[in-house]
């Protein structure tokens, strides 16, 4: 949750016109609180300035008709023939489980089945985007959108969810937790080339540089100094424009990828080619920081001990490990991730402490960590209504 950290990581600070939505994790639908702690915001961008505003007043509503409300009338409101980038990060089908009874399948009406439940999640999710793509039609946008779906991480463990036949869940570095569906779609041909199905790699990151090719490239956008050049080759971001979209490049651009490296649980993970090397222990729940502990990135803060090689292409569900007939391999991506942690910095589990962060006892609502009573809101901050109350 990128935006709780400080108040310049809101999305009205970079570069998103207009963000609505929580800051924390796991609200609950409907009251719009963390346990007990408020947690609903909108803000935009006003030139130099945010205009930001607290949401006490929707609880009671569904979340998931509020975003869909909200992208309606943002659709309905903009001019067509302007670009239009809109990022909807669906709620559902996240914990905490639950649907309005409106949304249950007639099979499948118990409001006590977890299975009932995440269906009518899932329903809710499903109309939420056809309305959504109702509001693009109606503004005559839709034949000039492309529509990217993606996850971004496999399901947690529970009794009602599964990745099978993948391995592993949520936090593990097995593919059931870093393989994710995604699909791409426009009603225009001149937009997307229909490719059909697809193996290669494509990380969360290339998801940037690809997007900015498509529509027109960083020269669109920016004055390339030679600074700025020199900025954008540094980006982990590929560009996947002309695999993806134009269908022009048949090659996978793709070939490796870093999955992590967790000082606090030592392990690491990383993808070359058909291969998939896993080291540390990976079973079972991720450790947490020590609140105040920096951790640092060096070679031994990996358990090098504990290790498994997969052939993700012939066994996506990692079921042979291939680390004592392949030790060439294994060692050369050991050698990908010590390159790795060369390059970084300490890892400091800090901020859940700072001084003046919110809520408090006097302040019941999410704010980023930086936020200050000293000073209420930065100067560049604004109020679009009256400030909330204080308990």
């Amino acid at each position: 949750i990128v935006n709780i950290a400080r108040w310049e990581c809101m999305p009205c600070r970079r570069g998103f016109q207009t963000a609505y939505g929580y800051i924390s994790g796991n609200i609950d639908y409907m009251t719009h609180k963390l346990i007990d702690t408020q947690d609903f915001y909108s803000c935009e961008e006003d030139e130099d300035k945010m205009k930001w505003s607290i949401l006490p007043n929707k609880t009671g509503q569904y979340s998931m008709e509020l975003y869909t409300s909200r992208i309606k009338d943002i659709v309905a409101n903009h001019d067509a023939d302007k670009p239009l980038f809109m990022m909807y990060n669906m709620q559902a089908i996240h914990s905490p489980f639950f649907a309005p009874e409106s949304y249950f399948s007639p099979e499948c009406t118990d409001i006590a089945n977890g299975s009932c439940v995440m269906q009518a999640m899932l329903n809710s999710a499903e109309i939420s985007i056809s309305e959504v793509i109702e509001a693009y039609k109606a503004k005559g946008m839709w034949d000039n959108t492309l529509l990217v779906v993606m996850s971004d991480n496999g399901a947690p463990q529970s009794r009602f969810t599964s990745n099978f036949p993948l391995r592993g869940w949520k936090n593990e570095l097995f593919e059931g937790g870093v393989r994710t569906p995604a699909f791409l779609y426009s009603a225009n041909p001149d937009i997307l080339v229909p490719r059909g199905r697809t193996s290669c790699y494509v990380h969360v990151t290339d998801w940037y540089s690809s997007l900015i090719r498509w529509t027109g490239g960083w020269e669109a956008l920016v004055e390339l100094s030679k600074e700025r050049k020199s900025q954008i080759e540094q980006l982990d971001s590929i560009d996947q424009s002309r695999y993806l979209f134009t269908g022009e490049n048949s090659t996978c651009p793709r070939r490796e990828m870093l999955l992590n490296i967790d000082p606090v649980g030592n392990l690491a993970g990383y993808i070359r080619d058909d291969f998939k090397a896993l080291f540390g222990q990976m079973d079972g729940l991720l450790d947490n920081c020590k609140i105040g502990h920096n951790y640092t990135f060096y070679e031994d803060c990996v358990n090098w001990s504990v290790t498994r090689l997969y052939n993700i292409t012939s066994d996506p569900f990692e079921t042979t490990d291939l680390s004592q007939t392949h030790p060439d391999v294994l060692e050369e991506l050991q050698g990908r991730v010590v390159d790795y942690l060369k390059e970084m910095g300490p890892l400091e589990c800090t901020l859940p402490i700072v001084d003046g962060a919110f809520p408090t006892d006097e302040v019941n609502f999410f704010l980023p960590f930086d936020f200050s009573s000293e000073g209420f809101i930065p100067d560049w901050a604004t109020y679009a209504q009256d400030p909330p109350s204080f308990h």
